[in-house]
């Protein structure tokens, strides 16, 4: 079972994974889920904005000041690399404006270019990636988990 893409804004929270079984795929999905993940899910979000606002080239700003990433998308091309497709999100005075990034792969031997993505950064979406999994299996904010049981129990 692995995370295929997830999308986290407004505090909502989608996430598709699939399982291989032999030939067959199976695609389960948790839709604007609003139960809040752990502390650990939004720093793995945190470092991955970082390394994708470094892949961007913007200079001079936070990544608070340009954007967020509020979703990946992860597939495989015809050699087997995966790709990761980012969407973004920034608060302008008109609102928040998505949008959408060229898709990045990893590195494969001493490949280079600008849309290619390190081993650190890499392995930080794959860390965002176990988290939303985590999510998806219910692995939730704690005190929000204990306020559930309370009201149920």
């Amino acid at each position: 079972m692995y995370v295929k893409k997830l999308k986290y804004q407004g505090g909502k929270m989608t996430v598709i994974v699939e399982t291989v079984n032999g030939q067959e795929i199976e695609t389960r999905t948790i839709r604007a889920c609003q139960d809040k993940p752990r502390a650990s899910f939004l720093e793995a979000l945190d470092a991955v904005t970082q390394d994708v606002l470094k892949a961007t080239g913007i200079r001079g700003k936070t990544y608070e000041d340009a954007f967020t990433v509020t979703g990946v998308t992860v597939d495989k091309d015809n050699v087997g690399r995966r790709g990761f497709k980012f969407r973004t999100a920034t608060e302008t005075p008109m609102g928040t404006q998505n949008a959408g990034l060229p898709r990045m792969t990893e590195r494969l031997d001493d490949e280079i270019g600008p849309k290619v993505m390190g081993e650190a950064a890499v392995d930080n979406v794959e860390k965002l990636m176990a988290e939303a999994l985590k999510y998806f299996n219910g692995d939730r904010e704690v005190e929000q988990l204990d306020a559930l049981a309370e009201a149920t129990g």
